[in-house]
């Protein structure tokens, strides 16, 4: 009987301690009518499919993907729901920005996409000297497990233009504070490195506005540590040093781990960035 009820409370205790974390990824599935060659979409879709659907992140914000590629996911990754829109039409053209989370364990209050730009809410806007239309895409999510609100902000900025990124991080700030969020997190893929000066507009603390808080570097379990150097691979022609993909959070959210997933299979990359996954937990 004793035996029976300590078997109990560690049970207890173990649901306890998991439904207060809760696993994120950030991955660019690179466009799906790149000319790759042998790393073409139709070459690497089931190496995604099988890589998310073992792993299982409770949400995932994904970059460049097109409905091609929304069309496959939904069916191929099992158990998620998704929000998104084209960035050409607010629609179905142009890249996604979308964020997949588990259906049984979030229920989705409100979603919406802007436009990186002065005029946030026109479609399609470029913004400052961005070189292309660049959005971020935001789901209001009540975790059931933890009974909990988050605001899940998944983005993929301009990779030409420094004044579009710097303003861009504030946009999104913006956003976050306009929200109302307690607790929220930042993915995507960032087109710039922790030298830069728009990361440092990230994570510096100004009075009145959201903080972000870089997984990477604030994880609690730094053993993969020689796995961070590098998020962007180009197709495995990079190795070191080229870091642009990002999990920021809220301070009332601690990372626990943060991983690089360097996933191969018989030659061919997922893709030309690494999904990134961190383990969060959520504070008092």
């Amino acid at each position: 009987m004793r035996n029976i009820l300590l078997l109990a409370i560690c049970t207890l205790v173990s649901l306890s301690a998991s439904s207060k974390e809760v696993k994120v990824a950030t991955f660019n599935i690179r466009y799906g009518t790149a000319n790759d060659g042998p790393n073409a979409w139709p070459n690497r879709k089931a190496i995604v499919a099988d890589f998310f659907n073992t792993s299982k992140p409770d949400i995932i914000g994904m970059q460049e993907v097109l409905h091609l590629q929304i069309a496959f996911l939904d069916s191929a990754l099992r158990g998620y729901s998704h929000v998104g829109v084209g960035r050409e039409d607010g629609k179905m053209q142009g890249e996604y920005a979308p964020i997949f989370f588990n259906k049984e364990r979030f229920s989705l209050k409100r979603s919406s996409t802007i436009w990186l730009s002065e005029t946030p809410t026109v479609v399609g806007s470029v913004g400052w000297d961005a070189a292309l239309t660049r959005i971020a895409t935001y789901a209001v999510l009540y975790d059931k497990k933890a009974k909990q609100e988050l605001l899940f902000v998944n983005t993929h900025f301009d990779h030409m233009g420094q004044k579009a990124r710097a303003e861009s991080v504030k946009l999104i700030k913006k956003l976050i504070k306009e929200q109302g969020a307690k607790r929220y997190i930042v993915t995507g893929d960032f087109n710039l490195q922790p030298t830069e000066e728009p990361y440092k507009v990230a994570i510096e603390k100004v009075s009145g506005m959201p903080t972000l808080i870089d997984s990477r570097t604030s994880a609690a379990d730094q053993s993969q540590a020689g796995d961070k150097e590098c998020t962007f691979n180009d197709f495995g022609k990079i190795t070191s040093n080229y870091i642009i993909d990002y999990i920021f959070v809220s301070p009332n959210l601690k990372a626990l781990t943060y991983k690089v997933e360097k996933v191969k299979r018989n030659g061919i990359i997922i893709s030309d960035h690494y999904p990134v996954i961190s383990t969060l937990s959520y504070k008092k």
